[in-house]
């Protein structure tokens, strides 16, 4: 009997679901597997061992449905991708929505209140005579990316962020 390689064949074919089977969304995309086989889907092993064995027939058809899984898989992991910059997109609206709505000077007295104390957290560990060996500076620097952080979150809310801007960059105005 001829040793058959099935996970190279499936990796010619479906080179984005045999990554996929041997990392964190392995299960996901194991179903996805069986299903565009035909195959009802059961337990991880299961699928596998359901994959493995229409792979190792090494017919055309087998191989065209691996590959529209393949195909479905990336479109699924596109689309994950888009809703979850859609969800980042509601929840800034929706933020800035309120604030409209609600008024009032909370909200830039607190962005006011970030700035100005995360400018003088850094300005004060830049000039003082801090210890910033050892597990000092380990404190120093957390210090530092935190007030960095607080004043990125403010701006970012005030201005916006540069996300998804290269992608502009590439398409043209």
């Amino acid at each position: 009997m001829i040793n058959f390689d099935w996970q190279s064949l499936l990796g010619n074919t479906a080179p984005g679901l045999a990554t996929a089977l041997e990392g964190p969304l392995a299960g996901a995309a194991a179903e996805l597997a069986v299903k565009a086989l035909g195959i009802a889907p059961g337990g991880h092993a299961e699928n596998l061992q359901a994959i493995a064995k229409a792979a190792a027939q090494n017919d055309p058809k087998t191989a065209l449905q691996l590959k529209q899984a393949d195909q479905a898989f990336h479109l699924a992991l596109e689309q994950a991708v888009t809703d979850r910059i859609k969800l980042g997109n509601q929840n800034q609206a929706n933020a800035r929505a309120r604030e409209v709505a609600v008024g009032g000077r909370a909200v830039p007295l607190m962005g006011g209140g970030i700035l100005l104390g995360s400018f003088g957290l850094i300005l004060f560990i830049l000039t003082s005579d801090i210890n910033r060996d050892g597990q000092a500076g380990m404190l120093v620097s957390s210090a530092l990316s935190f007030a960095t952080m607080g004043a990125l979150a403010v701006i970012n809310y005030y201005f916006g962020s540069s996300f998804g801007q290269d992608k502009d960059k590439k398409n043209g105005p």
